[in-house]
């Protein structure tokens, strides 16, 4: 990003992370665009951000643990920890990278760029399936970036992949009903993603 570009054939990245924002492929590769120009070719030449619900009941069981206990040493020791409570409030989701949450929903994909051309937006909007009634307790995200045909660097769920999935849990799981969908809205704030329910 920082050099002089000059004519170049190939310009390859992997700049890629479980949360797919995060270590900078897009200024990267948009900065890589001008070395390549018209004939030159980006490998990854496209970024697909998938976004799909999972079970994740850890969230919203570390949230009902923490005000347990904030109420539990406020009565204890006779302590007001109202201000405690409400700095708890609503952080957002308690994002986290793993590979074991499996979708219960279909997905749907927040992003589809052109690396080198297109800027992400920072909210969207997507509707996804849930496949069976139940809860929900956050959202896993995962990306697609092909480098050439028939061949695509990815973190999808069951992939074999050395990055994890970020998963976005929430403090409050969210009721399912099979079939019924889901809007979900998807944020970019600082390269970083986050899922919440819309």
């Amino acid at each position: 990003e920082d050099l002089e570009p000059r004519p170049v054939d190939l310009a390859f990245s992997e700049l890629l992370n479980a949360d797919p924002f995060f270590e900078g492929v897009v200024p990267a590769m948009r900065a890589a665009r001008k070395w390549t120009g018209r004939k030159g070719h980006l490998a990854p030449e496209r970024l697909r951000v998938h976004v799909a619900l999972v079970a994740s009941p850890d969230g919203a069981r570390e949230a009902a643990t923490a005000r347990a206990e904030i109420a539990a040493w406020g009565a204890r020791f006779g302590l007001k920890l109202g201000a405690l409570s409400e700095a708890l409030g609503d952080p957002g989701s308690y994002r986290y990278f793993g590979s074991a949450d499996v979708p219960i929903s279909s997905s749907a994909v927040a992003w589809d760029l052109r690396l080198g051309k297109d800027r992400p937006e920072e909210d969207v909007v997507v509707d996804v399936v849930p496949t069976a009634d139940g809860l929900a307790g956050g959202a896993v995200v995962w990306f697609e970036a092909p480098l050439d045909e028939g061949l695509v660097l990815t973190n999808a769920p069951g992939a074999p992949d050395h990055w994890g999935r970020l998963v976005c849990g929430w403090d409050t799981p969210l009721a399912l009903r099979a079939g019924v969908p889901v809007a979900l809205q998807v944020s970019l704030d600082d390269d970083e993603v986050d899922v919440k329910p819309a």
